[in-house]
C-alpha cells in the first residue's frame, strides 16, 4: 500500500486546528521527537491562554492536559471547555494537540534473514476515547466535543518517483475522527413547541496496511442508527443524563492487521492527536474530549521473533544493514569513450560504519585475477589499476563492510587505442583517356587497425570519378574510433589519345578536347562533319576552303566572347591551317 490521507480526516483536522491553535508537527528524524500545544479562548475576545508547553498555563493537569511518549508510541490527552460565569462572555473554546515521531530500522537479528527479505508483522492500533456533553437545563446552550487521530509507518527506502512526487511503501496508515455537537433549550419552535435538544454527530476511521488489509468506516449519526439533526429530547427542561448520544459510553476501538517490513530498511513512525471542545450560551455547559490511550504496536509474526526491531527511541545502535559503495576515478578522462594514453583506474571501498574491503579483477587486454584489498599503501580498501595494453579491459569490483553487507557487483570497461590505422591500396594508377574530358578511374584504398575493426577511410578525389588528362594526386586518410588518424597519397595519370595522321582527324580531336559547353562543342563538330562531307564528295576547292575559313572565324569569335579558352582556340585554328595546307587552299 502506498501512502494516502483520508479526506475527512484532513478536513476535520484543519477545522480543529484552525479554530484555536497551530500544533507543532514533529518531522521525520533519526532521533525520536514530540510536540504539543494546549490553549483556550474566551468569546467574545475577553482574553485567552495558550502555550506550546502545558506547564506554562494555569489549567495544566486540570481541565486540559496531554502526555506524549515516542518510546511507547502513545498519546493521552484531555480537553474540557466550560462556559464561564463572567457575564461578558458567550462561551469558551479549548484545544489540545500532540504528535510524535520515531525511527525504526529492521535488522536480521538472529532470524537468519538477509537484507531485502520481507518480514510479516502484526500491527495493532488502540484508541480509547470518550466524548461527553453536559448542560444544566436552565437555558439555551451549545456544546461540542471532537477528536482527530492519525498514525503511520512509512518506509524511507522503498520509494519510487511518480508524477505527483515521491511515493513510499507504507505498512500502516490510520486515521480516526469523531465529533458531537448538541444544542437546544426552552425555545418554542413550530415543530418543537415544548423546547428541544438536538444532536449532530459524525465519525469515521480507516485502517490500511501494505498487505491489502483495509478497513473504512463513516457514519453520520445521532443516537446509534440515527442520522443528522437527531432529536434527543422534545420537551423542556430536558435532563442531560436522559439525552446522551452514547448512554452506555463509548467502547475502546482496536484495529489489528497483517503488514510487511523489509530487512535493512528504515521506517518513520508517527502519530498525532487533536482534541477540540466548545461550551456556549449557558452557565454549567461543558464539552469534554478525553483520550486515555492512543497507541500502536508492531509485533513480528510467528517464526520471525528473531528479527531485530531497533527503535531510535530505545537508545540502542541500529544494526548496520546498509551496503558499502565503491568509488571509481579514471585519470585521464576519455570524453569520447576511448583513451589514447594509458589511464589509471582508482577503486575505493567506502562505508559509513568503518573500513570496507575491496574485491576486484580484470579481463581482456589487461588480465588481473580476482584480488581482495583490505589495506594498502593507498589506504584501506583502495587500489589502482594501470591499463597500458591496447584493446578493451573489463574491470569488475565490489565492496564488503565489517557487518558483511556486500555492494552490488559492478564492471567498468576501459578502451585504450594508441596506434593509428594502416592504409593500404595507395599504388599509382595510369589509364588512357577515353574522351577529351579524361577517363573514369576506380581505385581501392582500405585500412586495418589493431583495435578498431572498421576504421573510417576517406579519399579526395573519390573513386569512380572522372579524372582529367594529366597527373592527379589523391589524398587519403583513415581514422579509428579513438580518433587516431593516418594519411597517405598516390597519383592517377590519365594519358591523352595518340594524335591522328589525318589533318581532318586532328581537327576533330582538337574540337573534341576543347573545354567548352556541350552545345558549342556539338556545333563545332557538326561544322567539322560538314567540311568532311565536302571533301569526301569532291566539292570544289574554293567551297571547302571557304568553309574552313568560316569555321576559323567562328572559333575566333568564340574566343573573343570568352566562350572557348585561348589554348583550345589556338589548337583548333592550328588544325584548320593544317587542313588548308593539305588541300592547298
Amino acid at each position: 500500500m502506498k501512502r494516502s490521507t483520508s479526506p475527512l480526516a484532513a478536513a476535520l483536522l484543519a477545522a480543529v486546528v484552525g479554530s484555536v491553535l497551530s500544533p507543532t508537527v514533529a518531522a521525520a528524524a533519526d532521533s525520536p521527537d514530540s510536540g504539543y500545544n494546549v490553549g483556550c479562548t474566551l468569546h467574545p475576545d475577553q482574553g485567552q491562554e495558550s502555550s506550546a508547553d502545558p506547564a506554562g498555563i494555569g489549567f495544566d493537569g486540570e481541565r486540559n492536559d496531554i502526555a506524549v511518549s515516542p518510546q511507547s508510541r502513545r498519546i493521552s490527552a484531555v480537553s474540557e471547555s466550560v462556559y464561564p460565569e463572567a457575564a461578558a462572555t458567550t462561551g469558551e473554546d479549548c484545544g489540545v494537540s500532540g504528535d510524535f515521531s520515531d525511527r525504526l530500522v529492521v535488522g536480521p537479528g538472529t532470524s537468519g534473514l538477509a537484507a531485502g527479505d520481507r518480514v510479516p508483522v502484526e500491527v495493532t492500533v488502540h484508541l480509547d476515547v470518550e466524548l461527553t456533553e453536559v448542560w444544566d437545563g436552565d437555558g439555551a446552550f451549545q456544546v461540542r466535543a471532537r477528536y482527530s487521530a492519525g498514525a503511520s509507518i512509512t518506509s524511507l527506502d522503498d520509494c519510487t518517483e511518480v508524477e505527483e512526487g515521491r511515493s513510499c511503501d507504507q505498512p500502516l496508515s490510520f486515521g480516526a475522527d469523531d465529533e458531537h455537537y448538541l444544542y437546544g433549550g426552552p425555545q418554542q419552535l413550530p415543530w418543537y413547541p415544548q423546547g428541544y435538544v438536538e444532536a449532530q454527530a459524525r465519525e469515521s476511521h480507516h485502517f490500511e496496511t501494505n498487505t491489502g488489509v483495509a478497513v473504512e468506516h463513516f457514519r453520520d449519526h445521532g443516537r446509534p442508527g440515527g442520522e443528522d439533526d437527531t432529536l434527543l429530547c422534545d420537551s423542556w427542561p430536558c435532563a442531560a443524563e436522559s439525552a446522551l448520544l452514547h448512554p452506555d459510553g463509548q467502547a475502546p476501538l482496536e484495529f489489528t492487521g497483517a503488514a510487511e517490513l523489509v530487512v535493512g530498511s528504515r521506517y518513520d513512525l508517527s502519530g498525532s492527536l487533536n482534541l477540540f471542545t466548545q461550551a456556549y450560551d449557558d452557565v454549567g455547559t461543558r464539552g469534554v474530549a478525553a483520550v486515555d490511550d492512543f497507541s500502536f504496536t508492531i509485533t513480528p509474526a510467528a517464526g520471525y521473533e528473531g528479527v531485530a526491531l531497533d527503535y531510535a527511541s530505545a537508545g540502542g545502535t541500529p544494526a548496520d544493514t546498509t551496503a558499502p559503495q565503491v568509488q571509481v576515478d579514471v585519470t585521464p578522462a576519455a570524453p569520447g569513450g576511448w583513451h589514447t594514453t594509458p589511464p589509471t583506474v582508482r577503486l575505493s571501498a567506502l562505508d559509513e560504519s568503518g573500513p570496507a574491503a575491496l574485491t576486484f579483477g580484470a579481463t581482456g587486454a589487461v588480465e588481473i585475477p580476482e584480488t581482495v584489498v583490505e589495506e594498502s599503501v593507498l589506504g584501506h580498501g583502495v587500489t589502482e589499476v594501470l591499463v597500458d595494453v591496447d584493446g578493451l579491459t573489463e574491470i569488475s569490483y565490489r565492496a564488503t563492510d565489517p557487518a558483511g553487507n556486500v555492494s552490488e557487483p559492478q564492471t567498468l570497461v576501459v578502451r585504450l587505442d594508441r596506434a593509428a590505422p594502416t592504409l593500404s591500396g595507395l599504388a599509382a594508377v595510369t589509364v588512357a583517356a577515353t574522351s577529351s574530358a579524361g577517363a573514369t578511374v576506380s581505385y581501392g584504398v582500405g585500412a586495418v587497425d589493431a583495435v578498431d575493426g572498421s576504421p573510417l577511410v576517406a579519399c579526395t578525389p573519390p573513386s569512380a570519378g572522372t579524372f582529367p588528362i594529366g597527373v592527379t594526386t589523391v589524398q587519403c586518410s583513415a581514422t579509428d574510433d579513438a580518433g587516431n588518424r593516418a594519411t597517405g597519397s598516390f597519383t592517377v595519370t590519365v594519358t591523352a589519345p595518340a594524335p591522328s595522321a589525318d589533318p581532318m582527324g586532328r581537327l576533330g580531336q582538337a574540337i573534341g578536347a576543347a573545354n567548352v559547353r556541350f552545345e558549342i562543342r556539338q556545333g563545332l563538330l557538326v561544322a567539322h562533319r560538314a567540311i568532311e562531307l565536302l571533301i569526301d564528295t569532291g566539292q570544289r576547292k574554293s567551297v571547302v576552303c571557304g568553309s574552313l575559313g568560316t569555321l576559323n572565324v567562328l572559333v575566333t569569335l568564340l574566343r573573343t566572347w570568352s566562350l572557348i579558352p585561348s589554348r583550345d582556340a589556338v589548337a583548333i585554328s592550328s588544325a584548320i591551317r593544317d587542313v588548308r595546307a593539305s588541300i592547298r587552299c
